[in-house]
């Protein structure tokens, strides 16, 4: 019966949205009228209430857990600030749709409709902050209203809706709206809201967020502040006792303790002069134990929010620049995880509806799909260097590149920038040394003077002037490495471990004469070494071969 009655139920509210395609299901409520479970102050609450909160929301009644978690952001500063910093990282990011792999003509076109639509939303930064909201309370429901725009049904506003105005159906695991009158709740119209789950853990829906987490931490500390704000109270202050005589009656000992309280708070009070007051040793103490409970509440909630503490506490003794900056990497995975997850609702609750009521034969497993880009900034220069370095040793695909650089790869009718001249890399350096400074200045627009050299500058899609001595010098240069390359490994690998040993042996003089008696020594060894003489003799008779063809080619040139 409850099974016939919950489908007439979600027929009904379907029925609803299609008639009211520009109403959300919360327009017409009476916010007033929304019923709550939860009247208390959340920096009074005890460990009994706490626990039947928690207790009654594992049964599916969140209402009142979650009114308690909005309060808990709301009156605990530190909890606010970390939450803010976990919540607006999402904004940071840069995103983007992109297309199923392989996509079919259909799918492009989808895609592009997708993405031109989702750029035009005005609050698309607001629709991502509230669905962050449901990384500290485990869900986040956002109502949206739809309209016709430019002959496409779109929705173009988004509500966020307090978590607290909800009902968990644990035997569905769907979310029902409360409403007045019905403590059961509605059911969801369909297409007309996005439900974020933000798991933070595994485990029910109600254990999911993280405020389930800091609740009883936020009590602890909270007794800690009231206990501290008592200490206050009295602290300097002596202890009063008042006397009275046997047989004083009931009124009368009222009038001497509210004398007793007077004189603590105001300095002043009166009382009956059969009656007296005797001050006692001024109350002593120290705030130490309370706010260190307090310190270590704190820096619980950064670690179980951010992943760590050095990021949010500044106190001069647990922060530094060098440990911070480590404990942004242990954010940088928290923020990873937050994105995916919310670019995955954002995927399958905005994007799949929005195609299906413009497109026919949406395939919903091959939607295009929204992505952050949560990668990490890089040295552009170090990134550049490394392929450099690396084309020399293997193969790479030259999309890595623009993928790593962040250079989007030009078309066909693109004007691009010209490599500029050095002399071709040497097997034996890493380093490639320039001709001459001529070819060391950045060409730029315009008549202006280079820096390192004071030549004139022309645009940067021209290539720089080259001379004849220039060039000449690039083909021999190009001709003796062609050369060494062709010599074998053995012995380009034993002049590379007899270099490194006499940059090491200079490294550890201390003096010219040092230096100079280090390398006398090596020379020795190295006159014993034949593999080493070997790789000399051949590397001087290709010298040899590669300058007798240089002065053979210039004396035809000349005869020319």
């Amino acid at each position: 019966m409850n099974i016939f009655k919950r489908g007439l139920n979600a027929l009904s509210s379907a029925v609803k949205a299609a008639l009211k395609p520009n109403k959300t299901q919360v327009d017409d409520l009476d916010r007033d009228q929304m019923p709550t479970y939860y009247e208390s102050n959340a920096r009074t609450i005890t460990p009994v209430q706490l626990k039947r909160l928690l207790d009654d929301a594992d049964k599916g009644d969140i209402s009142a857990m979650h009114a308690l978690f909005f309060e808990m952001e709301e009156q605990d500063g530190h909890i606010f600030a970390e939450m803010q910093k976990r919540r607006n990282a999402i904004l940071t990011l840069e995103w983007s749709i992109k297309s199923v792999k392989n996509p079919t003509p259909a799918e492009e076109k989808q895609a592009e409709f997708i993405r031109d639509y989702l750029e035009n939303i005005s609050n698309i930064d607001s629709l991502l902050l509230d669905l962050s909201d449901g990384i500290g309370a485990g869900f986040s429901a956002i109502a949206m209203t739809w309209d016709y725009l430019d002959g496409k049904l779109l929705p173009y506003k988004f509500d966020w809706e307090p978590q607290s105005h909800f009902k968990y159906d644990i035997q569905t695991n769907e979310f029902r709206l409360l409403t007045p009158g019905n403590f059961e709740g509605e059911a969801l119209w369909p297409d007309t809201w996005i439900i974020h789950r933000h798991k933070v853990k595994s485990g029910a829906q109600a254990r999911s967020g993280l405020f389930r987490v800091l609740a009883w931490i936020f009590a602890l500390k909270n007794f800690s502040v009231l206990d501290f704000a008592e200490f206050l109270e009295l602290y300097g202050l002596p202890i009063r006792i008042g006397k009275y005589p046997e047989g004083t009656t009931q009124a009368n000992r009222r009038i001497l303790l509210n004398a007793l309280a007077s004189i603590g708070h105001n300095a002043a009070g009166i009382m009956p002069e059969s009656m007296n007051v005797e001050l006692i040793n001024a109350a002593l103490g120290s705030e130490d134990p309370y706010l260190a409970m307090i310190e270590l509440c704190e820096k619980w909630i950064s670690k179980i929010i951010l992943g760590g503490t050095l990021t949010s506490q500044a106190d001069g003794k647990t922060s530094t620049n060098a440990l911070g900056n480590v404990h942004n990497e242990v954010r940088h995975d928290i923020l990873i995880s937050d994105a995916k997850q919310i670019a995955q609702t954002i995927t399958m609750q905005l994007i799949g509806p929005v195609l299906q009521k413009n497109f026919p034969d949406v395939n919903l497993g091959r939607l295009p799909y929204f992505e952050f880009d949560t990668r990490e900034k890089k040295d552009l220069s170090l990134v550049v260097q490394t392929f450099d370095q690396a084309r020399n040793i293997a193969p790479i695909k030259a999309d890595e590149f623009y993928e790593q650089t962040g250079f989007s790869k030009p078309g066909e009718d693109d004007e691009v920038l010209q490599a500029s001249y050095t002399t071709p890399a040497s097997p034996f350096f890493m380093s490639q040394q320039p001709l001459n400074n001529a070819l060391l200045h950045t060409y730029l627009p315009g008549n202006q003077k280079c820096s390192c050299c004071s030549t004139h500058t022309v645009a940067l899609s021209q290539n720089p002037p080259l001379d004849d001595e220039t060039n000449n010098a690039i083909e021999s240069q190009e001709e003796l490495d062609t050369a060494v390359r062709g010599l074998p490994s053995k012995y380009t690998q034993s002049y590379d471990s007899v270099v490194r040993k006499a940059v090491a042996k200079l490294k550890e003089a201390k003096s010219y004469e040092e230096a100079e008696a280090m390398l006398s020594l090596m020379m020795e060894e190295m006159n014993q070494d034949t593999q080493f003489n070997e790789a000399m003799s051949q590397a001087l008779l290709v010298a040899d071969i590669a300058g007798i063809l240089s002065v053979d080619k210039e004396s035809e040139i000349s005869h020319e």
